[in-house]
C-alpha cells in the first residue's frame, strides 16, 4: 500500500508500521503526517522475517526463529467523513465501505443535532410570530411544545392588559 512503512529490528516480537500521509494545502504541500503503529505478534517467539501479501494489500505474514508462521491483517485506520448534508461515509484503504444519509433507518439512532435543526427549519419552526403555541406543534417535542403553549399565554396575558410588565 501506499505511505506504509514496514519495518523489523533484531531480535523484536513486534514489527513497526509507519503510515506515511502526504496531503497539501492548495498549492503548497505540507509536511506529512507519521502515525506509528504496531502489529503484536507471540512475545515468547522474536521475528526472524515479515512479508506482506502479493495480493491482499492489509496481510502480513511472519516467521519466527522457532519457524513459527503467523499470518495477520493490518487494519486500516478507518476515516469517518460527515458531510454537510449529514451523509456519513467510511473510507477503507482504496475502498468505500459504506454510505448513509440521513434516510437510512440507522441515521435514527444517531441522534443528530444537525438533521433534527433541518427538519423543524423546513418546517418553519420558531417563525409563526401570530399564534406562538404553533411553533411547538411542529417540533415533536413534548417539552419544546409546552414552552411554545407557555409563551404563547403569556403573551397573551401580558396584552390582554391586566398584567403589566415592569419598567
Amino acid at each position: 500500500r501506499v505511505g506504509l512503512l514496514a519495518s523489523l529490528s533484531r531480535d523484536a516480537s513486534v514489527v513497526k508500521l509507519y503510515d506515511i500521509q502526504h496531503y497539501s494545502v492548495g498549492v503548497e504541500e505540507q509536511e506529512p503526517a507519521v502515525i506509528t503503529r504496531t502489529i503484536d505478534t507471540d512475545s515468547n517467539n522474536n521475528i526472524s522475517a515479515f512479508s506482506w501479501h502479493p495480493t491482499h494489500e492489509n496481510r502480513i505474514i511472519t516467521a519466527s526463529y522457532s519457524g513459527k508462521l503467523i499470518d495477520y491483517t493490518v487494519h486500516e485506520r478507518i476515516t469517518l467523513n460527515w458531510s454537510v448534508t449529514s451523509a456519513l461515509v467510511w473510507t477503507h484503504g482504496k475502498k468505500t465501505l459504506q454510505h448513509i444519509d440521513s434516510q437510512h433507518p440507522v441515521y435514527h439512532y444517531l441522534d443528530d443535532i444537525g438533521t433534527t435543526i433541518m427538519k423543524r427549519a423546513l418546517n418553519k419552526y420558531g417563525l409563526n410570530a401570530e399564534n406562538l403555541a404553533a411553533n411547538g406543534e411542529v417540533t415533536n417535542d413534548v417539552k419544546l411544545n409546552n414552552l411554545w403553549t407557555w409563551l404563547d399565554a403569556a403573551r397573551n396575558f401580558v396584552n390582554s392588559g391586566t398584567f403589566r410588565l415592569p419598567g
